[in-house]
């Protein structure tokens, strides 16, 4: 499984589909999709209600428990944003 990262909207689109919610673009903060290996965007994160110390994350599709692709949130979350809630 391959990380997306730099396609917030695709993404969100994406997971809001499979949820049936959709995001609004202007409470977007960050997406990160999970890829298959031959490209196909089949899982994704998106975090929403930013607020300096913690973040919310929707989640679905394939690939979003996987230990490489949660360590991608892990690091997103925690030590980029810096949050101390998830």
């Amino acid at each position: 499984m391959n990380v997306l990262t730099g396609h917030d909207p695709v993404v969100a689109e994406w997971v809001g589909g499979k949820l049936g919610k959709p995001f609004d673009v202007q409470t977007l903060y960050r997406a990160i999709g999970v890829l298959s290996a031959d490209g196909r965007l089949i899982g994704g994160y998106v975090f929403t209600g930013y607020t300096g110390t913690s973040i919310e994350m929707s989640l679905a599709g394939s690939g979003v428990a996987l230990r490489s692709t949660w360590a991608a949130v892990i690091d997103y979350v925690f030590r980029q944003l810096g949050c101390v809630r998830l």
